[in-house]
């Protein structure tokens, strides 16, 4: 089975789930090996698992079918989560064409067939030897998200198991190798051993005898030489080299909560730990301590959850901004209401106000967007769903609009949920429109989303167009688009 190496605030859970189907842990942490049972494993991993910047979710990268194998096995447990599987190769080398120069963005725009990518003047060697429709030998960097193109760099590496080809010459050993005189042998053998390209020693390489680090180094170098010859072949733009795929996992609420309870199988974990752990970072060390106290009182597991939960909420309160964090299916990340203030605070509801500025057209409702107008949102822990109520300046009723989202997390700064494209708006005089439905069903077939959450999404369309109508008697239903019951 596919070794891989996991790091980050879902690392216990993730770990469990995958040493439990099989795959080999490598390089776990102490607190892993401890709380699994692990032995340690220093070889390199075929793929590597982090969290993504704002730790709301993980990146899974590494050898083709390892992603791939850990995605499905991923795929049936945290079922209520978004999967991002991305069309570029990670550190895919590409024989691409540059088709704009931006001098304000320091950049080159660089057509590598998948798309255009993104050449940062400070990755190239020498900015003037490039022009528009020139070839370039460029390497993934970074992928691309949302709006955001791929990074692209001309400093190019090639992977091994205990080594890493470099383009800019050099001999580096890694950083978690402490041995001095490992370090020296290995620096001395990468002086010796080096041809055009540089050597970067990995972790792996610690105390493996020099005729298995030749061998592979000679490995690499006959794999540099067949794509530098493959790249003066073919015709860009084009993949030249790649084999590591990316998949990103976008984590919901109820993702985390089942991550939660995975996690309380090997230790001491309060409710709302992942949640915690990623929407409001300061309160990191609370829950620390609050798990420490467990290990030694494990029966008071509800109480001290219950008052985690009530020190949390309190901090939500009237007059405060309240960013809300509008993720896209597609990755991106739009900060709506910047400036919305709270108005109202209820039992796992939150209700904001923000003034409307700008022109243009409601969407769903129709209507011109006025000077004066306002609009007041309820966002309920958990829901499926939020409505937006939009004013005039004198209190009168514009129209409605209801985001389709998968369950919102409500923090003391900001509001989070993912959104799901499909939508549903009603006028001020009770007309009711469900709006982009084929989005939805679109992000389905790309395998964005999973079966669960397009039929909990369609639901709870079903759901407020009855209500809406005056189908169901009140609160009939509400429960069931709340992702705690």
């Amino acid at each position: 089975m596919h070794s891989v190496r996991v790091r980050g605030i879902y690392s216990t859970a993730l770990s469990y789930i995958l040493s439990e189907m099989g795959f080999r842990i490598v390089q776990p942490s102490d607190t892993i090996r401890e709380r699994l049972g692990l032995e340690y494993l220093k070889e390199s991993p075929e793929v590597d698992i982090v969290d993504t910047d704002g730790h709301n979710g993980i990146r899974v990268k590494g050898l083709e079918n390892g992603v791939e194998k850990i995605q499905d096995t991923l795929r049936d447990v945290l079922y209520p989560s978004i999967f991002r599987r991305y069309p570029l190769y990670m550190n895919g080398i590409y024989k691409g064409v540059v088709k704009e120069i931006d001098y304000s963005k320091r950049a080159f725009f660089v057509d590598i067939g998948e798309e255009i990518g993104f050449l940062p003047f400070r990755s190239v060697d020498s900015v003037e030897e490039l022009d528009v429709n020139q070839e370039v030998l460029v390497q993934v960097k970074e992928m691309p998200k949302g709006k955001m193109k791929a990074v692209l760099t001309t400093q190019l590496s090639v992977p091994g198991k205990y080594a890493v080809l470099i383009s800019d010459g050099s001999v580096r050993v890694s950083k978690k190798i402490r041995d001095q005189s490992e370090i020296e042998r290995l620096r001395k053998l990468g002086e010796v051993m080096k041809k055009n390209w540089g050597i970067l020693w990995r972790t792996a390489a610690e105390g493996k005898e020099v005729s298995e680090l030749v061998s592979e180094l000679q490995e690499l170098e006959n794999e540099v030489t067949r794509m530098l010859k493959l790249a003066k072949e073919k015709e860009a733009p084009c993949l030249i080299r790649g084999d590591e795929r990316v998949v990103e996992i976008e984590f919901t609420k109820e993702s985390k909560e089942i991550l939660d309870e995975i996690r309380r199988k090997v230790a001491p974990t309060v409710a709302g730990h992942h949640k915690y752990k990623s929407l409001e970072r300061d309160l990191s060390p609370v829950v620390d301590f609050a798990e420490r106290i467990l290990r030694r009182v494990p029966d008071i597991e509800r109480e001290i959850s219950e008052e985690l939960r009530k020190v949390y909420w309190e901090r939500i309160t009237p007059g405060r901004n309240l960013v809300i964090e509008h993720v896209k299916l597609n990755g991106e990340v739009i900060h709506l209401g910047r400036f919305g203030k709270i108005i109202d605070v209820r039992e796992n509801d939150v209700t904001i106000r923000r003034e409307i500025r700008g022109q243009g057209i409601y969407d769903g409702i129709s209507v011109p967007i006025e000077e004066g107008d306002y609009a007041e949102t309820t966002f309920s822990e958990g829901a499926w769903y939020y409505r937006t109520k939009y004013y005039d300046k004198d209190g009168n009723l514009k129209g409605e609009y209801f985001n389709i989202n998968t369950p919102i997390e409500i923090s003391p700064w900001r509001v989070r949920y993912i959104d799901l494209e499909i939508d549903l708006a009603r006028t001020a005089d009770g007309e009711i429109e469900v709006l982009d439905e084929d989005k939805i069903v679109e992000y389905r077939e790309k395998g964005f989303i999973t079966d669960y959450i397009f039929k909990r999404a369609l639901e709870t369309v079903e759901y407020l167009k009855k209500r809406l109508r005056g189908d169901l008697h009140q609160g009939e239903g509400e429960e069931s688009h709340r992702a705690d019951t």
